[in-house]
C-alpha cells in the first residue's frame, strides 16, 4: 500500500494530486468494531477499499473535514470518490452510500471560500467529478457533508471507501506530498497497534462516540459555581495533605481524548481504567515517570512534566473512590496564559466508573490568578457510556486571600453520533 500511496503523488489528468494530511469527524462506533477502528474518517485517505469512513444514517451531522498542506492558488479541483464500502460485494450491498455530498472549501482561518454540491451514483469503482471555481482560491481543508444517501441492506449505515483530489493552478512539492503519504502509513500502523493493545488488555471505550460538540454556553453566578465546586475543593485539600503517598503505573491506556474535549492532559487518560492502574504505597511525595508514562502523547515533552503526590481514597468494598495527583509543566513548553501547575482530583462511582474530573490550576506568569475546571460525565443508563459532558469553568484573582475579579461559565457538550 505504501508504494501505491507514493504513486498517487504523480500529476494526474485532473491536475496535481494533493494528499490529505488528516481527516476528522464523527464515525460509527459499536461493539463490533470496538477493537478494529476501520471506520475512522482518516481511512478516506488510504486508498484501501478494505477500510472506509462509516457513519450512522440517523445521526444529525454527517461530515468529515480533510486537511491539506495549504493550496496557495487553485482554479479547478477534481475529486475521485469510491462510494460505499468496497471491501467486497457483500459489504458493498450491506452498507449504504452517499447520494449527495456538500463540499465546503475552507481557508486557513476556517472561512468558506468555495462550495459545491456533488451527486454520486450507487456504483463500485472510482467516480470522477471536476469542480471549476469562479475565481482562484486558496484553501487548507475540504469538508464533506453527506446530505442524502442510497440505502443498503443495513439501513443504519453509510460508507465511503476512499477519496482523492487534484488541483490545477498551483503545485506543492513532491517531497511534501511524499511525507504526508508516509505519515498516513505510520498513522495506520499506530491505529492497528492501539486497537490490538486495547483488545489484549480488555480496554472498554468509555465514550458513546468519538466527537463531542459544545451545544450551550451560559454564564452562571460565581457564588453558585463555587458552591458546586466546594465539595471537590475540600476533598482536594484533604487528600493533598494526607501523609500517605502512592506511586502510579499502568498496563494500558486510552490513546487519546475524543475530539472536542482536548484541553485536558493526556496524563488523565490512564485513570479511565482504574483496574489497569498499579498503585502502591511509598514513603515520599515524588516519583519518576515510568517508561509507559513517558510514551503518552501529551502535546508537550513528557520528560519535562512532573507528576507527583499521588493520593487515593477507596470505598469500603475496596473500589477506587478518589485519585489525586499534581502535574507541573516545564516553562518552555507552555504559553503565558496556560496552566503551569495543576492539582487533579478524579472521582468514581461504586462501580469504578469515572464521574468527575476536577482541576485546580495556576498559570505560568500570574501568581494571583486561579482556575477551577470541573468536567462531569453523564452516562446513558442503557448503554453505560458517556454521552453528555457538563463543564464548569471558574477564573478568579486572589490577592491577600480576597477575590478581586471573577467569572464563571457552564458548558454542555453532547455527541455528534451514537453507537447503536
Amino acid at each position: 500500500m505504501f508504494f501505491f500511496l507514493l504513486m498517487m503523488i504523480t500529476v494526474l489528468a485532473g491536475g496535481q494530486q494533493i494528499n490529505g494530511v488528516q481527516a476528522v469527524g464523527s464515525y460509527y462506533h459499536d461493539k463490533v468494531n470496538e477493537y478494529n477502528e476501520n471506520y475512522h474518517p482518516n481511512y478516506l485517505l488510504d486508498d484501501n477499499p478494505s477500510t472506509s469512513w462509516t457513519l450512522q444514517a440517523e445521526q444529525k451531522r454527517k461530515s468529515a473535514k480533510i486537511f491539506f498542506a495549504p493550496v496557495r492558488t487553485a482554479y479547478e479541483c477534481t475529486i475521485w470518490v469510491k462510494n460505499g464500502n468496497q471491501k467486497n460485494q457483500k459489504s458493498y450491498v450491506a452498507n449504504g452510500s452517499a447520494r449527495r455530498l456538500d463540499l465546503f472549501f475552507r481557508n486557513y482561518e476556517g472561512r468558506i471560500v468555495a462550495f459545491h454540491q456533488l451527486d454520486l451514483a450507487k456504483t463500485s469503482g472510482w467516480q470522477k467529478h471536476t469542480i471549476p471555481f469562479r475565481e482562484r482560491i486558496a484553501f487548507a481543508s475540504i469538508e464533506l457533508e453527506v446530505k442524502s444517501f442510497h440505502r443498503g441492506k443495513n439501513a443504519k449505515l453509510i460508507a465511503i471507501s476512499d477519496v482523492k483530489f487534484s488541483v490545477r493552478g498551483s503545485r506543492n512539492s513532491a517531497e511534501e506530498q511524499e511525507k504526508i503519504a508516509e505519515n498516513l502509513i505510520q498513522w495506520t500502523k499506530n491505529r492497528q497497534k492501539e486497537a490490538q493493545d486495547a483488545q489484549e488488555n480488555n480496554l472498554w471505550y468509555p465514550f458513546a462516540a468519538n466527537v463531542f460538540e459544545g451545544i450551550s454556553v451560559k454564564e452562571i453566578s460565581f457564588a453558585d459555581s463555587k458552591r458546586q465546586n466546594e465539595p471537590f475543593m475540600k476533598k482536594r485539600q484533604s487528600l493533598k495533605t494526607d501523609p500517605n503517598w502512592y506511586s502510579r503505573d499502568f498496563t494500558a491506556t486510552l490513546p487519546s481524548w475524543p475530539e472536542g474535549i482536548n484541553d485536558y492532559s493526556h496524563h488523565l487518560l490512564p485513570v479511565f481504567h482504574p483496574q489497569k492502574l498499579w498503585l502502591w504505597p511509598k514513603e515520599s511525595k515524588y516519583s519518576f515517570l515510568s517508561d509507559i508514562e513517558r510514551k503518552i502523547s501529551s502535546g508537550y515533552p513528557t520528560n519535562d512534566v512532573k507528576l507527583s503526590n499521588y493520593k487515593i481514597e477507596r470505598y469500603p468494598n475496596g473500589k477506587l473512590k478518589h485519585l489525586y495527583f499534581e502535574l507541573i509543566k516545564n516553562d518552555a513548553d507552555i504559553y503565558a496564559c496556560e496552566m503551569k501547575y495543576e492539582e487533579i482530583l478524579v472521582s468514581y462511582d461504586k462501580n469504578e466508573r469515572m464521574t468527575d474530573i476536577f482541576v485546580y490550576g495556576l498559570p505560568k506568569n500570574d501568581g494571583t490568578r486561579r482556575t477551577e475546571k470541573r468536567l462531569r460525565f453523564l452516562g446513558n443508563k442503557t448503554k453505560q457510556k458517556i454521552d453528555t459532558l457538563q463543564e464548569v469553568i471558574l477564573t478568579y484573582h486572589l490577592e491577600e486571600n480576597e477575590i478581586t475579579d471573577a467569572s464563571a461559565a457552564q458548558i454542555t457538550y453532547t455527541l455528534h453520533d451514537t453507537d447503536e
